[in-house]
């Protein structure tokens, strides 16, 4: 047995006045309404979280920095604050989507609406002029049966005096006269009751071709419906999985930034540009209190803090002091006082004056990051300075970072005009 698939066929009732078959369909109707409205909600709160996301992300993309990192780390930091940029925009377009997605689902469902409150008012007023013309019929058929019950009974009762043969001619005259009037009526009720019941026939019969018609126009909206929904969602989940593919595309540039890292490179870079010396301080001798025969003791004027060898080379560009003869035979005086201390190490005075950074020649402060290609050239960082700067060519120039490398370095990098330290 084939399958029932036209609702025309099947939302009937025996009742005459029965509307449960196309009550039935409206009020699937309503679900299928429903249903479009918490699609069209769905769509409207993912639209909320993806334009909060993407805002986010853009933002997260353009406001993070990884300026302490180095080398290959930090290419590869860069590429993935781009990416992430990137991603917030490809959210961004998915946002755009969702909106217009959202906008086309309420205007179908509205041209929806229209439609099929058109087709209910018809179908709905078929049903009323059937259920008025049968009630018409009921109190015809009442009043008919009412005068037909009156004209029996007016028969009967001439009949009756008839033949008892009691009455007058005058009163037989009168029962007849009534009995006649009875069957008159009861004949006219009889016509009218026809004329409704045929005329309930032809709006019946109107009403169940509406009816059918309606029920057809109902499916074929409900059909257009769970079209659109199932083309709906599907749109939906490929703009979803295109934006997924997107972030994946972007996150594999991410990785391939990585895979071309080189954390040795990177430490050979960091030791090149901030090292600060190869020389480890020496150890703290043990001096008795009564080193000395006449009792005096050599005052250490560092305190406690171990003492600082003297850098080679620290003394250029100042004058040093010269040794002095003394009992011993070995000891020099300080910039500052005339105290003897061992000249194996620099006071505190010369630790604070002596360094690989100087602020005497033409300084400049770094705004673009260049890493070095070649030993000849030395790494810069924004916002670090570089002392004693010398033209090489129109593109280079040489000069020293705070850890005391020199080196040819971009004039690119470096800011519009020299900087004071004094």
């Amino acid at each position: 047995m084939a399958p029932v698939t036209s609702f025309a066929d099947v939302f009937w009732g025996g009742d005459f006045c029965s509307t449960q078959g196309f009550e039935t369909i409206c009020r699937r109707m309503k679900e299928g309404r429903s249903s479009t409205k918490d699609f069209e909600d769905f769509l409207k709160q993912r639209l909320k979280i993806e334009q909060e996301y993407s805002k986010a992300l853009v933002k997260l993309g353009k406001s993070s920095s990884a300026s302490n990192e180095l080398g290959s780390m930090r290419e590869a930091w860069d590429c993935l604050r781009s990416e992430t940029e990137k991603i917030g925009l490809a959210h961004v377009e998915l946002a755009l989507c969702l909106q217009e997605q959202t906008e086309r689902l309420n205007k179908f469902s509205e041209q929806q609406k229209a439609e099929r409150k058109r087709i209910e008012e018809k179908v709905k007023h078929h049903q009323d002029l059937k259920k008025s013309h049968y009630n018409k019929v009921l109190h015809n058929k009442k009043d008919y049966e009412s005068k037909c019950r009156d004209a029996d009974k007016a028969k009967e009762t001439y009949n009756a005096i008839k033949l008892k043969g009691e009455a007058t001619q005058k009163d037989l005259e009168k029962l007849e006269t009534r009995m006649t009037k009875s069957r008159q009526a009861a004949t006219s009720q009889d016509q009218q009751y026809k004329i409704s019941v045929e005329s309930l026939e032809k709006v019946r019969k109107d009403w169940e071709k509406e009816m059918a018609n309606g029920a057809k126009a109902l499916q074929q909206i409900e059909e257009e419906r769970m079209r659109f929904t199932r083309q709906e969602l599907w749109f939906h989940t490929n703009i979803i999985s295109q934006a997924c593919v997107e972030v994946d595309r972007e996150c594999e540039n991410v990785r391939n930034s990585l895979e071309k890292t080189s954390i040795q490179q990177d430490i050979e870079l960091f030791i090149r540009d901030r090292q600060t010396g190869t020389e480890k301080p020496r150890p703290i001798v043990y001096e008795s209190y009564y080193s000395h025969g006449d009792g005096s003791r050599t005052i250490n004027t560092l305190s406690n803090r171990p003492p600082a060898l003297v850098p080679q080379g620290a003394d250029k560009g100042r004058t040093m002091p010269h040794r002095q003869n003394s009992s011993s035979g070995n000891a020099v005086y300080h910039l500052a006082s005339n105290t003897p201390i061992d000249d194996t190490y620099a006071t505190v005075g010369e630790i604070h004056n002596t360094g690989t950074t100087t602020k005497s020649g033409i300084n400049y402060k770094i705004v673009h990051h260049y890493a070095a290609k070649d030993t000849s050239q030395i790494s810069v960082f924004v916002d670090n300075i570089i002392y004693d700067v010398k033209p090489v060519d129109d593109k280079w120039l040489e000069g020293r970072t705070e850890g005391g490398r020199r080196g040819l370095f971009p004039k690119w990098a470096i800011s519009d005009s020299p900087i004071s330290l004094l």
